[in-house]
Order: C-alpha cells, then sequence, then structure tokens
C-alpha cells in the first residue's frame, strides 16, 4: 500500500478530464411526417426529400468519435498553437462521448495530464462537431436542391410532350 502511495504520488502524473455538453435538437418533423402517403400530393414529396434525416443521439456519439472529425480537431488545434503534434489517433484515445440517458444530451469529455489541454480538446471538439454536422446537413439540403431541380426538368419535358400531343 506505501508502494503504490509513494509511486502514485513521485512517479505518474494525474491525468486532468474536463468535459462540454451539447444539445440535440431535433426538427419538429418525425418519420412519419416525412414519409408520403400519397405520391400524388407533391408537398409530401417534397418535404420527404429535402428533409435533413433524423439522427438517432447514439448516431451523434458515434459522429464525435468519427475519424474524419479528429483530423480537423487536430488542425484546429494546431491552428490555434495548442497541442502540437496531436494525432487524429491520439484524440480519439482522449475523447470519450456519451449520449446522457433519457436526454438529448451529449457529453464530451476530454483526458490529459495538462489540465488546459485537455479543456480545449473538449472546447475543439465541440466547435468542430457542430461544424461537422452543419456541413454535413448543407450536403443534404444541396443533394436535395439538385434532385428537386433534375425533377423540375423531367416534369417540365413531360408537360411539353403532353402539349405537343394536344396540338
Amino acid at each position: 500500500v506505501v508502494t503504490s502511495a509513494i509511486v502514485s504520488f513521485f512517479v505518474l502524473s494525474p491525468v486532468y478530464e474536463t468535459k462540454t455538453v451539447l444539445m440535440v435538437a431535433q426538427s419538429v418533423s418525425t418519420t412519419d411526417k416525412r414519409m408520403p402517403t400519397d405520391q400524388d400530393n407533391l408537398e409530401s414529396v417534397v418535404n420527404t426529400i429535402s428533409s435533413i434525416p433524423q439522427l438517432t443521439m447514439n448516431t451523434y456519439v458515434a459522429q464525435v468519435k468519427n475519424d474524419r472529425l479528429m483530423r480537423q480537431v487536430a488542425q484546429a488545434l494546431k491552428d490555434k498553437g495548442v497541442g502540437e503534434g496531436l494525432s487524429a489517433g491520439a484524440l480519439l484515445g482522449m475523447v470519450n462521448a456519451q449520449a446522457l440517458k433519457d436526454t438529448n444530451l451529449i457529453e464530451i469529455k476530454a483526458t490529459n495530464t495538462d489540465p488546459q489541454l485537455a479543456a480545449d480538446i473538449a472546447n475543439t471538439v465541440q466547435e468542430e462537431f457542430l461544424k461537422f454536422i452543419s456541413v454535413n446537413n448543407q450536403e443534404q439540403m444541396k443533394n436535395s436542391v439538385a434532385f428537386l431541380q433534375q425533377q423540375i426538368l423531367l416534369e417540365e419535358q413531360n408537360l411539353d410532350a403532353a402539349s405537343q400531343q394536344l396540338q
């Protein structure tokens, strides 16, 4: 017992943990509302195509540990002049995320022997995660717009063909 106390006190560096909490706000639509019930109802089709996919809390938690996100965090830390030499792989070992039970909150924890670096990592993960989700949603919306534009052109061609037949 005395030996372990001496080793813990004099040899091992303390590990600091810091955390940040994110609230996930889902849009009002639900899966039932997103599924068109009447294929002739243009509004339901547009709503289905243009909606942002609803992600579960577990999906958001998994995205926090995404390799691409960790690379962005490593670069952002480097740009801030902290955490020089931290790789995405090293960050994966320092960062943990979990959904808080019965809430729409995600807790992101970062550990490091430097308390300030642990705080910088947690805060940067939070910042980059928000950017990451925003970019993914924008890409989804761009894809939806492109699809809708393609459908408009197709329907205009169908309308022109029908008009030609009537004449």
